[in-house]
């Protein structure tokens, strides 16, 4: 799946790990144990944050890597210089959760990145059209797939894809034309942020029972992940368009 508006075929991931953020030299006990635990926090996530889910392929498909295993992690990475007992805590917490780890989202880059904001856009906005494609051809709302009573369907529409569809429309004009409406365009393009927000939270509560009840009809291609794709490409073409206009706007909100 591609994550925050940007297509799989140009992502990586990092194979070097996020430093520290501070030195670990001198700390100990409690504070040692946090530091150790912030760093692993920082390189690696719970793969429900973003990780495709397909209930007929086994579960999570680690497409970035993975899964990984916290104590290999922080022994591989530390070696000798944390103590037994720090290492054996720090796991502790951090397998109270979560026991398979995916790599975190801040490790994956963009090898053909924009070479500036207003191509930025086009390209999140290329993204988002896909991932309206991916969705309309599974979406319990608009077609006749229909799931479950219990499980309710993803809050999202046949208007608001029309709606969405029209302002990507607008933001397909000149760079030029879209500054000299900067307040107008950036209050219409709260759209995408509102609705990304809410299909998020939607699967963030539902989106494993939603992709099981689907997984029938869909096969392997997962609720989750498609469900998950369309939002994050829906909020990663608001921040694009924030990127654009927000220094041409006439009363920025800051």
């Amino acid at each position: 799946m591609a994550r925050k508006g940007f297509s799989v075929v140009s992502l990586n991931i990092s194979d070097k790990l996020i430093p520290p953020e501070q030195s670990i030299e001198g700390l100990e006990g409690d504070e040692l144990k946090e530091a150790i635990k912030d760093w692993f926090l920082s390189n690696f996530e719970d793969p429900a944050e973003s990780t495709p889910y397909e209930s007929r392929e086994g579960g999570y498909q680690y497409i970035w890597g993975g899964p990984y295993d916290a104590r290999e992690q922080i022994e591989g990475y530390f070696g000798d210089a944390i103590p037994e007992e720090i290492v054996e805590a720090v796991v502790q917490d951090l397998e109270n959760d979560v026991v398979d780890w995916a790599p975190h989202g801040n490790r994956i880059y963009d090898e053909d990145p924009p070479e500036d904001d207003y191509a930025n856009l086009q390209r999140s906005l290329d993204i988002l059209e896909e991932r309206l494609a991916e969705v309309r051809s599974v979406s319990p709302a608009i077609g006749d797939n229909n799931p479950p009573e219990s499980i309710g369907v993803p809050p999202y529409t046949s208007d608001d894809e029309g709606e969405i569809r029209q302002l990507i429309k607008l933001l397909r004009e000149p760079e030029p034309v879209l500054s000299q409406n900067a307040d107008n365009i950036l209050q219409a393009a709260t759209l995408f942020r509102t609705r990304g927000e809410k299909i998020r939270d939607f699967f963030t509560a539902q989106g494993k029972k939603f992709a099981d009840g689907f997984s029938g009809q869909m096969g392997k291609r997962a609720a989750d992940a498609i469900w998950l794709g369309l939002a994050a490409a829906l909020l990663g073409a608001y921040n694009a368009v924030w990127s654009l206009l927000s220094h041409a706007m006439s009363n920025p909100p800051f």
